[in-house]
Formats: C-alpha cells, sequence, structure tokens
C-alpha cells in the first residue's frame, strides 16, 4: 500500500467512526488508531498538504545550485532545472515552507558572494613571500575562479551537512521515535516528487557538477566558513 492509500484509508476510517452506528463507528476508530500506530503516524499526518512553487533565475555558479536542493530537500521539496536553460529553477513543495527555503537560500547565497571576496584576499596575502611578493602559481590562467569555486563548493558541502544534522538533531529532541519521524521528513519529500509527476511535464533532474580543479585550500577555507554561517536566514552582512 502506498503512503498516500495508506493515509486515505486511516481517513476513511476516521470519517466512519462518526457513523450512527455505533458498533461500526467503534471498529472504524479502533482500526484507525491501530493502523496510526503501527505506522508511526499521528493525525497531523493526515493534514492534507497544499502544494505550490516558486521560480527563481540564478547567478551563474554550479555551487547555488546545490546550496538550493541542499534546502530544498532537507524542507521536503524539489528543485525542477529547466532543459536548455540551467539558470532557470523552480523550487516545488509544500506551501507552508516555500518562503523559509527562499529565505534562507538567498541569506546564505549573498553571505557566501561576499566571505568569497574576503577569503580570497586573506589567500592571495596569506600566500605573499616577502622577498618575491605573490607566488607564481597564483597568477596561473583560471587559478582565481578554481579556487573561489573550489571554496564555496567547500562551504557549501558542509552548509548542507549541517542542515542534515540539524533536522536529525531536532527530530530526536521532539519525537520518540527518530526513525519513525524522520521516515515521514522522507515521505514529506516523496509527495513533493509525486506531485511534480502529475503536475508538471518537467521532472526533477540532477544539476550540473563544478567544473575545473578543486584547489584544497579553497574548499578546506569553504569548510571552515560553512561551519560558522546562520542556517535560519536571519544573520545580514556586515557593512551592507
Amino acid at each position: 500500500m502506498t503512503d498516500d492509500a495508506l493515509l486515505a484509508k486511516i481517513r476513511k476510517l476516521l470519517a466512519l467512526s462518526q457513523s450512527p452506528n455505533e458498533h461500526e463507528a467503534v471498529l472504524a476508530a479502533a482500526r484507525a488508531q491501530a493502523l496510526l500506530t503501527e505506522h508511526g503516524l499521528s493525525l497531523g499526518d493526515l493534514e492534507e498538504t497544499e502544494h505550490a512553487h516558486f521560480d527563481y533565475l540564478l547567478s551563474t555558479g554550479v555551487w547555488r545550485y546545490h546550496l538550493l536542493g541542499g534546502i530544498a530537500q532537507v524542507n521536503g521539496c524539489v528543485v525542477l532545472l529547466r532543459q536548455g536553460n540551467n539558470q532557470f529553477v523552480r523550487i516545488v513543495g509544500a506551501a507552508s515552507v516555500l518562503d523559509g527555503v527562499k529565505t534562507l537560500f538567498e541569506t546564505l547565497q549573498d553571505l557566501l558572494a561576499h566571505l568569497t571576496e574576503v577569503e580570497w584576499r586573506a589567500h592571495v596575502l596569506g600566500s605573499m613571500d616577502p622577498w618575491y611578493g605573490v607566488y607564481p602559481s597564483l597568477l596561473e590562467p583560471g587559478y582565481e575562479p578554481e579556487w573561489r569555486e573550489s571554496f564555496l563548493t567547500g562551504a557549501t558541502v558542509r552548509v548542507m551537512e549541517r542542515l542534515f544534522q540539524a533536522r536529525q538533531e531536532t527530530v530526536e529532541a521532539h519525537e520518540s521515535d527518530t526513525s519513525q519521524a524522520l521516515m515521514r521528513l522522507d515521505q514529506q519529500l516523496i509527495r513533493s516528487k509525486d506531485f511534480v509527476k502529475a503536475n508538471y511535464a518537467t521532472e526533477a533532474i540532477d544539476p550540473p557538477l563544478p567544473e575545473g580543479r578543486l584547489h584544497r585550500s579553497g574548499l578546506r577555507a569553504g569548510e571552515a566558513v560553512g561551519d560558522t554561517l546562520p542556517l535560519t536566514g536571519q544573520r545580514r552582512i556586515k557593512g551592507k
């Protein structure tokens, strides 16, 4: 039985529990409660999810796709990429969480763009030789954009790890059965994917992979910054 079929069956049983036939009502209520207990569900899980979407035009940079994708997934949403135009994305999910997804993404995107400039300058200054100036490797064609992409990749990966870790910690703090709670969160994502299949011609596809070399120093600097970024969408960049 699929998740939607199970929920529909429980809703039907709850409706029958209001029957004027007392025997039928008691049996239906007992069966509904048994199914809720068996599958680790609550009455809140029976509420119909109103799905919606918002469209977004991303600036260039593969890291943006992965950052938005991670934020969307942890909130049970799906990111669609328009074929032939990878800068246009559509985020589909429960209407109640879409504003939060967009706000957190825009906050982190602005912070990372700003911090990339700061960390690149620090990297250059830290690589200066007191006698010869800038090391020749920093002047090689492509080094700067590759280092920046490495920094952003490291920061994005770390932010995604923290998002999924925070999700699990939140569940563990409020739920006695962690595995069942996480399963329900995953079911939100499944319902969003099913909604996409039923209502959109485009299916979710994987974002492109980073191009060029990844520099270890850039990745490490990005990971360190990713450990400090806010995950609430509230902080503003100083001086901006």
